[in-house]
């Protein structure tokens, strides 16, 4: 998830009142001691009796959200925005809060405001962008980059951000995240961030050498950056290096056991070394975490048939077809298992479905999916 810049704590308020400032100072004193409860009760109490209390309002909101309060924050930036509904820290929270509920449409609303009432606020533009990256809109998230990017051009956060959404459009914005991603570095050279895209980068270009030297880098940084771990891994894993690849899957396991792609990647190594049993094992786990995952459905049934499990392999490959019912190569692999079964049931249906499936061109049988 993207994060919203500027959105609480880090916030100053320049004009507040004296008793706020009291207030929210004693407050800040008792989070410093681990007594946020404490902290939260002062603000309430202060904002009993004086409800419209801009300063306090906001600060109430950054203190849920830095507890994972997000509803609460949402709330109490919207009440902080009753009171003032042109003032960017209340915008900025009220839309980080919506965003950490997923609810990003009307985070981007409240952002077309914010950019609306305050152009010349580079936050506001990269915040807007931040949103729209999380809602898969990278192109215009590239834009808003770019317009803070006018107004502070020399910020490695915003060209950071511009790499990144470049990075995620593919090869034909490759050159322009290469350009904005090495500069951000330039200016910020141990981000671990920015080395990972730019390791995405030049992998788009087919530049492999490139990308594992970023990535290498990133983990000098960052020993477990996921990102750079699962990247290289998949890039060995498809250079057929496998004993290197897992090990990489391996470490990210041990920092996040229930990652299901580290999993998934993990038993195509392991299957690609002929450890069947550890494949679909690890495929296993991978579909514990993410049932839905349709490449580790497939890859597991591919290891139990190659151990003769044709049951086991049936009912996975028949999960994998009401999931996706035109899923390439699994209708004849399920063909095959139920011949070894021999379960004729639906055998003319699918006979019929394969059919249809080599008319259009499609593949209907492979040894295994990487």
């Amino acid at each position: 998830m993207w994060f919203l810049a500027e959105h609480c704590s880090r916030i100053e308020f320049a004009g507040a009142s004296g008793l706020s400032d009291s207030i929210i100072n004693r407050a800040k004193a008792l989070l410093v001691e681990g007594r946020a409860s404490e902290a939260e009760q002062i603000c309430c109490r202060a904002l009993s009796n004086n409800p419209n209390d801009l300063e306090i309002n906001i600060f109430l909101g950054s203190l849920y959200m830095d507890s994972g309060r997000s509803a609460d924050a949402e709330r109490v930036f919207g009440k902080a925005m009753l009171v003032n509904p042109d003032s960017l820290a209340a915008i900025f929270g009220r839309a980080a809060a919506l965003q950490s509920l997923t609810r990003h449409s009307e985070a981007a609303e409240l952002l077309d405001r914010a950019v609306e009432s305050h152009p010349q606020s580079p936050t506001a533009w990269y915040n807007r962008g931040a949103v729209r990256m999380s809602m898969g809109q990278h192109a215009a998230a590239e834009a808003d980059f770019t317009r803070a990017l006018a107004l502070q051009p020399q910020s490695a956060k915003l060209l950071e951000s511009r790499g990144t959404a470049r990075a995620v459009q593919g090869s034909q914005s490759a050159n322009g995240a290469i350009q904005d991603l090495q500069s951000a570095l330039a200016l910020n050279p141990r981000n671990p961030d920015s080395w990972h895209m730019l390791g995405r980068s030049h992998l788009s270009l087919g530049q492999t050498a490139e990308a594992q030297a970023c990535w290498r880098r990133a983990l000098e940084i960052a020993p477990q950056h996921l990102q750079s771990l699962l990247d290289r891994g998949f890039l060995l894993n498809t250079q057929q290096q496998y004993a290197d690849a897992l090990a990489d899957f391996d470490r990210v396991i041990s920092i996040f056991h229930n990652h299901p792609a580290a999993w998934q990647g993990r038993g195509i190594a392991l299957a690609s070394l002929n450890h069947e049993q550890a494949a679909i094992d690890s495929f296993s786990e991978a579909l514990r975490t993410s049932p839905d995952d349709a490449l580790s459905l497939f890859n597991r049934a591919v290891m139990l048939s190659s151990a003769k499990r044709f049951a086991d392999a049936a009912a996975g490959l028949e999960a994998l077809l009401r999931l996706v019912p035109e899923y390439p190569l699994a209708r004849g692999l399920l063909l095959n298992a139920r011949l070894q079964l021999c379960d004729w049931h639906d055998l003319d249906h699918h006979r019929r479905e394969i059919s249809k499936a080599l008319d259009r061109g499609s593949r209907v049988i492979h040894p295994f999916a990487h």
